[in-house]
């Protein structure tokens, strides 16, 4: 998900400042990166094809980053230190829940209990580590937004009766 959403951040970033030959030639090697990591990746199976094909996101990841980066100036540590809240997070949450993904699969559940468990423990998870710890799971941009949306929040029902 993380390559997924810097890469749509990258995109709009270059989008915005007109750098859309640099951004055609990485779409070029995404495209290729995805149709060789899957002709590769078949040998080994679906796994085998899905680790190709990230791969591919994740070589997106970086180019379309370098671009992005390049563009407004920011550096490598800049990027890295807008991550970091994001990574926490991902590595509490996700470490939780490898745990009782262990445990549950000793009572035998069938794939889609687990899945919807798993869904909801990260879920709530990562909800309750956020209220409780938001400098550490969000970042300063992270608790930037909350102001923003708690500015506007108390107004949305009069904008909803106004517009009605």
């Amino acid at each position: 998900m993380l390559f997924r959403t810097s890469y749509k951040l990258s995109d709009s970033v270059s989008r915005a400042t007109g750098t859309v030959y640099a951004r055609a030639w990485r779409q070029a090697v995404f495209t290729i990166g995805v149709f060789a990591g899957s002709l590769i990746g078949q040998f080994w199976g679906i796994e085998g094809v899905a680790f190709g094909v990230g791969a591919a996101f994740g070589i997106n990841f970086f180019l379309m980053a370098q671009l992005s980066l390049r563009v407004t100036g920011m550096t490598w540590g800049d990027f890295l230190a807008a991550h970091l809240p994001g990574l926490a997070l991902a590595g509490v949450v996700g470490t939780g829940v490898w745990a009782v993904v262990d445990w549950l699969r000793e009572f035998h559940l069938s794939p889609l209990p687990l899945l919807i468990d798993t869904a909801l423990l990260a879920s709530a998870g990562g909800l309750l580590l956020c209220w409780i710890l938001p400098s550490l799971f969000l970042g300063r941009d992270g608790l930037s937004l909350l102001r923003l949306l708690a500015a506007v929040a108390p107004a949305w029902p009069r904008m909803k009766k106004a517009t009605d």
